[in-house]
């Protein structure tokens, strides 16, 4: 049995098994969404939106203290959304930062490729240069 399930089948190339289908991987953005957001920014909307519903919930039963509770809610949601705001605008600077660094390099490496004798000219004229400095005039 092994070696008819190893036997090339007919038709086929020898090391050609058996077709697998392919499966299409799709992302639907409208679910899954394509902008990443930190979870101190989804607690921080959650807390707003409770704290809004706690202020209603407290002015339409004539409850002072829940009604006075909801903006305290609604404060806390506003600082926790602006500090995951922080979070991801750090983080975007951070990816920028590497990006820029990435490039500086490319650029450097695109340089020495295509200017071999001016990279040589200035490496040799900045080794004169730092061995002439440790020398008394």
């Amino acid at each position: 049995m092994l070696a008819q399930a190893l036997a090339p089948r007919q038709g086929q190339p020898i090391g050609a098994g058996p077709r697998k289908r392919q499966h299409k991987i799709v992302e639907n953005n409208l679910l899954i969404g394509s902008i990443p957001v930190d979870e101190n920014r989804l607690s921080g909307t959650a807390k707003k939106l409770g704290g809004k519903i706690e202020e209603g919930l407290g002015r339409v039963t004539g409850d002072a203290k829940t009604q006075a509770q909801g903006p305290l809610k609604q404060a806390a949601g506003d600082i926790q959304d602006l500090y995951g705001q922080a979070i991801d605008s750090a983080e975007d600077e951070i990816e920028s930062a590497k990006m820029t660094a990435t490039s500086a390099e490319d650029t450097m490496r695109d340089f020495i490729e295509n200017r071999p004798y001016t990279t040589a000219a200035i490496a040799l004229g900045l080794g004169w240069l730092i061995g002439r400095s440790h020398r008394p005039f």
